[in-house]
């Protein structure tokens, strides 16, 4: 949450000077890197004895194999979840203030349960 709200702020200063799809882009360049980050420190920290069974080991195949049946659900996080979402985000915090943005960060979360709710039928 802390990390969204400075996002936003930070987010704010840049659209002063590019277009919300380019703001976008970087902040998505930025969150690979902070992958890619933690994938490589994952490898050395998964030596030791205690955390053998916490991190998973990342230079296996097993685990970026990604099942074919859930690539329609991957497709759809990633673009209209993530893209999309994101892209919104930038649009609406060039027009009014980070506050208004950080703000829906909670709302989110009920909002999925109430989908959930309509569409599956379950809490």
């Amino acid at each position: 949450m802390l990390l969204g709200a400075f996002y936003g702020i930070t987010q704010k200063t840049l659209l002063d000077h590019y277009h919300s799809v380019i703001v976008c882009a970087w902040g998505y360049t930025m969150g690979t890197l902070e992958i890619l980050l933690t994938i490589a420190l994952c490898i050395p920290l998964r030596k030791l004895s205690l955390a053998e069974d916490i991190i998973p080991d990342v230079t296996t195949v097993d685990f970026w194999r990604v099942p074919l049946a859930t690539l329609p659900s991957i497709l759809y996080a990633i673009v209209l979840l993530s893209i999309l979402g994101y892209w919104i985000m930038s649009w609406v915090n060039d027009r009014t203030s980070p506050f208004f943005v950080t703000s829906f960060y909670p709302v989110c979360p009920c909002f999925a349960a109430v989908l959930e709710l309509v569409f599956l039928g379950k809490p």
